[in-house]
C-alpha cells in the first residue's frame, strides 16, 4: 500500500500529533508499505527514523503574514496533490482543519479520485469543529468534506460528538486513539519516600498550568507536600514563573524545560504522579505515555484523556478549576504505595492492550483495507469508565 501523510514531523514541529504522525509512519513502513510524508515544515530528503527509511516531502509557502501563509499553503497543497495523488493509495490527512479542506475541495469540485481519511485533533474551544465553523462559507466547506472523506478518524469520542453536531456524517467515523511504546522499566514506589508530581506539555495557555499553580497553591495552604516538576516550554514560560514566585512556590515548583520526545520515558521514569491540566484536548498521547511508565494520572475532563482515564488508573477533574484539581491530585497524594502500584500496573495494562503504536497502526492499516475494498466504514467509540460497571 501506498500511504501519503500530510503533516509536519519532529524536530521540524515537535508537537505530540507530529510526533504520533512519525511513529505511526515509522510502523507502517516497518509492516512494509510505502510512506511519504509531506508537510510546509518538512524538507525535500529521506529520513531515518529507527531503521525505517521514511521520504519526506516540502509542500512550498510563503511565511511573511498570517493571511499570505494560508494562501499560498492552499496553493502550495492543492499543486502538489495535482500532481501526485495518482501515485497513492491512501491520503491521510493528520487533522480536520486547512489540509483536510484543501484536499476536500479538491476532491469535490474538480473530481480528483484519491482516497480521504482525515484524523481529528482537538476538541472544545481549539477543536475542529469550531475550526470549521469559523471559516468563511463553512457550510460550502463542511458539505465538501463530508462528501470527499472516506473516513473521519476520531481520537476521542468528544471529537466525534462536535463533528457530527455540524453536520458531518457519523456512519464515516472511526475512533482510532493515538499509540505509544512500551518502555521496558515501570515506576516503583516506595513506602515512605515522597511523591514527586510531574507535568509534560507545551508552556501554552490552554494547557491550563495556571490552574495548576492555584491549585498547587491551594494544596500547600492545606499542608500537603508539593514537588511538581513542568517538563516543557513555549510562550507562557516567564508569565508562569512569575506567577509561581507569587504565589511563594519556587521550592516546590521546578522549570525543567524541553525534553526530547527520546529522553522522555526515562525523564517520566524519575516521578510518581502525572498530572495534565489541560483547557482543551483531542487525546493527550502524553498521558499514555505516563501510563505506559506506570505512573498513575491525573487529568482534566478537557475533550479527550477522559475517555480512556478512570478511577482504575487515576483520578479525573473538571478544567480551570483549580479546587477540582487541586482534590484530585490531594485524592492520589494520600494513597498508600501499594494502590499507587496498583493504579500504575492498570494503566499499563491499558496501554498495551489499546494504545501500543504498532496495534494502532494495524487498526490504520486495516481501515485503509476496508476503504479501498469497498466497505462501508464506521465505529463507536470506546470509553474506560469504571464507574460504568
Amino acid at each position: 500500500m501506498k500511504i501519503l501523510v500530510i503533516s509536519n514531523l519532529p524536530p521540524w514541529a515537535p508537537g505530540g500529533a507530529e510526533t504520533q504522525a512519525l511513529k505511526l509512519s515509522r510502523e507502517w513502513k516497518r509492516m512494509g508499505h510505502e510512506v511519504v510524508v509531506a508537510g510546509q515544515l518538512l524538507p525535500d530528503r529521506t529520513m531515518e527514523v529507527d531503521g525505517a527509511t521514511i521520504e519526506l516531502r516540502h509542500i512550498p509557502f510563503i511565511n511573511w503574514s498570517r493571511p499570505l501563509r494560508a494562501l499560498s499553503y492552499v496553493a502550495g497543497l492543492g499543486w502538489f496533490i495535482l500532481r501526485h495523488h495518482r501515485q497513492f493509495d491512501i491520503v491521510y490527512c493528520r487533522f480536520v482543519r486547512e489540509a483536510a479542506v484543501v484536499l476536500s475541495l479538491l476532491k469535490h469540485y474538480l473530481g480528483l479520485r484519491f482516497r480521504l481519511v482525515a484524523c481529528s485533533a482537538c476538541a472544545l474551544h481549539t477543536g475542529c469543529a469550531q475550526f470549521l465553523l469559523d471559516l468563511p462559507l463553512s457550510g460550502k466547506i463542511i458539505a465538501a468534506l463530508d462528501s470527499a472523506a472516506d473516513a473521519i478518524n476520531n481520537i476521542s469520542a468528544k471529537t466525534g460528538e462536535e463533528l457530527a453536531a455540524i453536520g458531518l456524517d457519523d456512519s464515516k467515523f472511526t475512533y482510532i486513539g493515538n499509540g505509544t511504546e512500551l518502555p521496558p522499566e515501570v515506576r516503583r514506589f516506595d513506602s515512605g519516600a515522597p511523591l514527586r508530581l510531574v507535568c509534560v506539555s507545551r508552556l501554552a495557555f490552554n494547557k491550563g498550568h495556571r490552574t495548576l499553580l492555584d491549585a498547587l497553591a491551594e494544596l500547600q495552604r492545606g499542608g500537603t507536600a508539593i514537588d511538581m516538576t513542568l517538563i516543557g516550554d513555549g510562550p507562557e514560560r516567564a508569565a508562569l514563573q512569575a506567577r509561581t514566585a507569587e504565589l511563594g512556590l519556587e521550592d516546590v515548583v521546578h522549570f525543567r524545560g524541553f525534553v526530547d520526545n527520546r529522553e522522555l520515558f526515562p525523564a517520566l521514569l524519575e516521578y510518581d504522579v502525572f498530572v495534565l491540566p489541560s483547557d482543551s484536548e483531542g487525546f493527550a498521547t502524553v498521558v499514555i505515555e505516563a501510563m505506559a511508565c506506570g505512573l498513575p494520572v491525573v487529568v482534566t475532563r478537557s475533550g479527550g484523556p477522559e475517555y480512556f482515564v478512570d478511577d482504575q488508573v487515576g483520578r479525573t477533574c473538571r478544567t480551570r478549576n483549580s479546587a477540582d484539581l487541586a482534590q484530585a491530585i490531594r485524592a492520589v497524594l494520600q494513597l498508600p504505595p501499594g494502590e499507587l502500584a496498583r493504579l500504575g500496573r492498570n494503566g499499563r495494562q491499558r496501554v498495551r492492550e489499546h494504545f501500543e503504536i504498532s496495534r494502532v497502526a494495524e487498526r490504520y492499516i486495516a481501515l485503509f483495507e476496508g476503504i479501498l475494498g469497498g466497505e462501508r466504514i464506521g465505529e463507536q467509540p470506546v470509553v474506560f469508565d469504571d464507574r460504568r460497571g
